[in-house]
């Protein structure tokens, strides 16, 4: 999926096969654009304060569904929740809030349920969905540095309005400077009993002080970092993060070029911490990055025009880059 700003979107599949270019209708840029996890629903976000969703079932024919405007600003990024939740899309914005949607009984009919105040914060950059089996938890990050966990923690029933649903919301100094991005780690089991709990969770977070890795401490009841061994290149501001799924290795963006991360032992076998194992140049400016599914290979948005790269590891460990939009490398 490409995004073409000031409001128009380009669906694209596979390796580039372009199927649509259409315009969302929306009145200024739109900074970020997500398909719902089985490509069913697109949701765009704009610079003029609105959610659009699309049904793209038919991706040659995008049908609107309908506009979610309660953010005071700039929405800057959406996020849909993973298979095994509900149907819930956040968002977040510079208004300083987080904002999950959720679906009524028909497809063009959603609610806001629940709104969280982070003003104090600033502008929330980020936001991104928790494994399920970590329950309806997601992460996003702020202008002060600071990353905020929100947690469903239930619902009570009303006389007359429904179900009250409770969150939870746990924020931490994260980074010196803005917090740009987050990512989740994939769940290492699934908890006895099918319960959901943040026990095991892991989270991946860059800022203007680049890329920082946390686990859930069980004991404290808190977020805790990781090691990280970083050079000072690996540790200029970082755009974006992704933990690649099932995986000890993160990709980060970072000025013109991606860094790989392992989480590797020292040289005895003990003390593990991350470690920068490659640094592929791309020649631009890197904006966002995230991994396939499958195979290991990273989609990266890079330059003025927001082109697409593909980057997949020979197997030897090199990177190939690959210009998706000419069909190779």
């Amino acid at each position: 999926l490409l995004l073409r700003s000031p409001c128009c979107c380009r669906i694209n599949v596979g390796m580039a096969q372009l199927l649509k270019e259409f315009d969302t209708g929306h009145c200024g840029t739109i900074h970020d654009a997500q398909l719902d996890y089985y490509g069913q629903c697109l949701a765009t976000a704009s610079a003029d304060g609105s959610i659009r969703l699309w049904d793209v079932r038919d991706p040659a024919e995008p049908r609107f569904l309908c506009e979610l405007g309660e953010h005071a600003g700039s929405v800057h990024q959406v996020s849909w929740a993973p298979p095994g939740t509900a149907t819930l899309l956040a968002s977040v914005g510079s208004d300083g809030y987080i904002i999950v949607w959720g679906r009524l009984s028909l497809p063009d009919q959603w609610h806001a349920v629940h709104k969280q105040d982070l003003r104090k914060r600033g502008a929330v950059r980020a936001v991104a969905w928790a494994p399920s089996e970590h329950g309806h938890a997601l992460a996003c990050a702020s202008a002060d540095g600071s990353i905020s966990v929100l947690q469903h923690a239930g619902a009570v029933w009303t006389d007359m309005e429904g179900p009250e649903h409770r969150w939870n919301c746990q924020s931490f100094q994260a980074h010196k400077g803005q917090a740009n991005a987050v990512s989740w780690g994939s769940p290492e089991q699934t908890m006895p009993g099918g319960r959901v709990s943040l026990s095991g969770a892991r989270l991946a977070s860059a800022g203007d002080d680049g890329v920082k890795a946390w686990f859930w401490g069980d004991e404290l009841k808190a977020w805790e970092a990781e090691p990280m061994e970083a050079s000072k290149d690996s540790q200029a501001i970082a755009r974006d993060v992704a933990w690649k799924p099932w995986d000890e290795t993160l990709a980060s963006a970072t000025r013109q070029a991606v860094f790989i991360w392992r989480l590797e032992a020292d040289d005895v076998g003990e003390n593990r911490s991350w470690r920068v194992v490659h640094q592929v140049p791309i020649g631009e400016e890197v904006w966002k990055i995230s991994w396939s599914d499958i195979g290991g290979m990273l989609l990266v948005s890079c330059g003025e025009d927001q082109r697409s790269l593909l980057l997949k590891q020979q197997l030897g460990g090199e990177w190939d880059v690959m210009n998706l939009e000419k069909g190779g490398g």
